[in-house]
């Protein structure tokens, strides 16, 4: 054991003494000699033999080192973040709530202040939704549904403070229309991730996505009489005539490309 404390020793005495470094050298030291005694306990008893076997298994130890000491350092960060989320949190909806009281009392506006209240919490929803989907990018593919349906809710957290401001205090005509558009700000946007996150038949989604959003843009102009109610419908049926369109393109660039080493990702999924 005596090599192995040495060898230990050798590849980390560039290191300054720290924290870190004390308790990497504890956890080695008793791994290895966990690992000494399971090969003790196979038979093998010599210690050269011993001292190969481990040093083999640990060939750098200071890069060993580093990346003990970068994980630590990544959950020290998680934990501080946690608490400066928590703390945040509260702070917001102390101010949100002192906000809402001193509005309330002082402008004796009880009937329009509980629009501010929905409005602070709406939009706490929408950060952490974002904050979440942020987290959930670095960790596995399994988490992407997850993240879309979370992108989604921030899109119409968004929107509800607009709907009630619109609504309730500005007085303006058609409001819902706010609802609207947040429907075809929610297939934008997870149109957008899922192309990011590189998704597997990534571009059925996008097709998918094409007759409904142009049936909110038709809801949406034509209600603001920027386009007529007749014949603008004539823009849904167009939007699956779109799709056909891509559809048999696509299907002709895969064949194409069917037995030639051109074939990218995108064509297989046809």
């Amino acid at each position: 054991m005596k090599e192995l404390m040495d060898y230990i020793n050798n590849s980390l005495n560039s290191l300054p003494e720290d924290k870190y470094l004390y308790a990497f050298k504890k956890k080695l030291v008793a791994e290895i000699t966990e690992r000494a005694n399971d090969i003790t306990h196979t038979g093998i008893s010599d210690d050269k033999v011993i001292y190969d076997i481990i040093t083999g298994e640990h060939p750098n130890i200071e890069k060993e080192f580093r990346e003990y000491k970068g994980e630590f350092e990544k959950k020290r960060q998680q934990k501080v973040a946690f608490r400066k989320t928590i703390l945040g949190s509260a702070g917001y909806f102390l101010a949100v709530l002192i906000i809402f009281l001193v509005v309330s009392f002082m402008g004796q506006g009880w009937k329009k202040s509980w629009v501010f209240l929905i409005n602070g919490l709406s939009l706490y929803v929408a950060y952490m939704s974002l904050n979440t989907v942020s987290l959930l990018s670095e960790k596995s593919s399994r988490y992407r549904p997850v993240s879309r349906t979370l992108l989604a809710l921030s899109v119409f957290s968004f929107a509800l403070p607009v709907f009630l401001i619109c609504a309730f205090l500005l007085k303006a005509p058609h409001p819902w229309l706010v609802f609207i558009a947040a429907v075809i700000a929610m297939f934008t946007v997870d149109g957008i991730y899922i192309e990011k996150q590189k998704l597997r038949f990534a571009i059925f989604f996008h097709l998918a996505y094409i007759p409904p959003a142009m049936t909110m843009f038709y809801i949406f102009f034509a209600t603001l009489n920027i386009i007529p109610w007749h014949p603008g419908w004539i823009l849904i049926p167009l939007s699956f005539l779109i799709v056909i369109a891509v559809i048999l393109y696509r299907l002709n660039i895969h064949k194409k490309h069917k037995y030639s080493d051109e074939e990218t990702e995108a064509d297989s999924e046809w």
